[in-house]
């Protein structure tokens, strides 16, 4: 890991235009650039080479995402770190889960975005049994047809109404 991030501060140093540039490496990155095998210098030329390849708009990303890693604190990035081997573990099915789960995240409203955390964190106060039998409905409804769900929510709107 230690050598992806020395990469990507090379990486950027070196290919950033002049004004979007990070600022200079410190002397141990450069110690341990020196200090890569062949291969991993061979790795590190052609993530450069990557980067340099990217459109313009590419390249802001990556450079603002440098920023923000540069930004967080030591246990920030080690839950950084984890996130992506969880990420890296999971099998392509699941990760196009989540990628879809992102995107629908993405298109809500603010206002449901905030609902949303705050049902999550209302979730992370069940106890662990009230976990489990929630977990069991979710099962239940997800067994459950389209039509099935549909006349489901149908009723509850109903009762809502009549409230």
């Amino acid at each position: 890991m230690k050598t992806l991030v020395v990469a990507f501060v090379v990486m950027i140093i070196g290919s950033a235009p002049q004004f979007a540039r990070a600022e200079e490496p410190d002397r141990s990155a450069i110690e341990r650039v020196e200090k890569m095998s062949p291969r991993e210098k061979a790795e590190l030329k052609a993530r450069v080479e990557r980067f340099k390849s990217l459109p313009p708009e590419k390249k802001a990303e990556v450079i603002e995402a440098a920023r923000r890693w540069k930004s967080l604190s030591r246990e920030e990035r080690q839950k950084v770190r984890e996130a992506n081997q969880r990420w890296q573990a999971m099998p392509p099915r699941a990760r196009a889960r989540v990628m879809q789960n992102y995107e629908r995240f993405q298109k809500l409203s603010p206002e449901d975005r905030q609902a949303l955390r705050q049902r999550l964190k209302d979730m992370d106060k069940l106890t662990p049994e009230e976990k489990q039998k929630l977990k069991a409905k979710i099962q239940k409804w997800r067994q459950l047809t389209p039509e099935q769900r549909k006349e489901i929510k149908e009723r509850f709107k109903e009762r809502r109404k009549n409230r």
